[in-house]
């Protein structure tokens, strides 16, 4: 793992942004940058889609739809065909658009081969599942996992004790958290996941319309997290759609 110190001045002239302005500094931030995932091979893609069909399989669930490839995911599920390839859609979307502001292309890639992605929306087959691969039970809260182990690149997402999730939404999520976590070498401090996860969503969506129109509160009250929660998510989203998204491009990903 690489450690690397990026110094900054951040400096914004665009009109109307005051917000941004007023609250950004010179600084340093030490980043860890981790391992990135090798380009595509077929041979590991091969791997990974027996290893996961062997895994798949193992679960002796009742009559499945059938897996659905894309360019970067191998998609299982406990869901209709339809649900399986709009999850899919979903996933290749949110991967195009957060790989521009971190900088990933084919030959660094935040995984190695394809990710994939177990979608199961019963609680106790998600429970049976995370002691299968994660080999561990989940927390009374926990209802997806994500993982990068070697070759082995891997999301299951279920359903909490609460109640239902939409499950391709999820997955999206913790696909987008994932590339994120990748390429900052660690875990990044929660508002900044939640922040590129939701302005990442949104781009997907509108790719040039911002993600939240103003913040209301100041990066530093953000960066301290003493904020309450929702307050908290828009601020984030408005600050990392800026960097990621906006006039600050060009450095988010250092």
């Amino acid at each position: 793992m690489k450690r690397r110190t990026v110094c900054y001045n951040a400096r914004v002239t665009t009109a109307g942004e005051k917000a941004v302005r007023h609250s950004l500094w010179a600084g340093c931030v030490l980043l860890f940058i981790g391992p990135i995932g090798a380009q595509q091979n077929p041979d590991v893609i091969a791997r990974q889609k027996a290893a996961a069909e062997e895994i798949w399989k193992s679960m002796d669930f009742p009559e499945t739809a059938s897996p659905v490839e894309t360019a970067h995911f191998l998609v299982f599920g406990r869901v209709p065909e339809a649900k399986g390839k709009a999850a899919a859609q979903l996933l290749e979307s949110a991967f195009a658009t957060a790989s521009k502001p971190l900088k990933y292309t084919e030959q660094e890639a935040p995984w190695p081969g394809k990710l994939v992605v177990f979608l199961v929306p019963a609680r106790n087959d998600f429970v049976r599942l995370m002691r299968r691969v994660a080999r561990r039970a989940p927390e009374n809260d926990e209802f997806s996992h994500a993982e990068v182990a070697g070759d082995d690149a891997r999301i299951i997402v279920g359903t909490s004790r609460s109640g239902a999730a939409e499950l391709e939404q999820v997955a999206r999520e913790e696909m987008i958290g994932l590339m994120l976590r990748r390429k900052f070498g660690g875990s990044p401090p929660s508002w900044l996941r939640q922040g590129f996860v939701r302005a990442t969503v949104s781009r997907a969506a509108r790719p040039s319309g911002k993600a939240v129109a103003a913040p209301v509160s100041s990066f530093a009250d953000l960066w301290s997290e003493r904020l309450p929660e929702a307050i908290r998510h828009q601020s984030a989203t408005f600050y990392v759609d800026y960097w990621a998204y906006g006039p600050g491009n060009e450095w988010f990903d250092k």
